[in-house]
């Protein structure tokens, strides 16, 4: 079985010529038991999607995955990001896809100050649709 770390490996991967790039790099501190709590396809979709948003707007950045289970929820994490607009067709689409899974997009920090780009989501087997 797929775990989120294996995801998020293989989607940071296939960005990899982006970041190099935009002289960033990814680091990937997902624990590597962490199942993925949510339909896979859909999941990368809002993932990839944060990917190259961090990516269209960020140079010069080390960007920390990490996620966790938080009460009945999953929360994947982008530490570390200088500064990003969050706008633009990517992230409208993005946001549109976690919501689709129940979840939601969330920014914390200050521009320059590390940003937090956070999705949370509902464990697969807690969503009552």
């Amino acid at each position: 079985m797929e775990t989120l770390f294996q995801l998020a490996d293989q989607l940071a991967g296939s960005f990899r010529p982006a970041a190099q790039r935009s002289h960033s790099l990814f680091i990937n501190e997902i624990p590597a038991d962490l199942g993925l709590g949510a339909n896979r396809e859909c999941l990368a979709h809002v993932i990839g999607g944060m990917l190259q948003t961090v990516l269209n707007h960020s140079s010069h950045a080390t960007i920390r995955m990490s996620a966790h289970r938080q009460n009945e929820m999953t929360v994947f994490c982008m530490k570390g990001v200088s500064s990003f607009a969050l706008s633009g067709p990517e992230l409208a689409q993005t946001s549109q896809l976690a919501c689709c899974l129940g979840g939601n997009l969330y920014l914390s920090g200050s521009p320059g100050n590390n940003l937090h780009f956070s999705f949370c989501y509902p464990n697969a087997r807690n969503r009552q649709d």
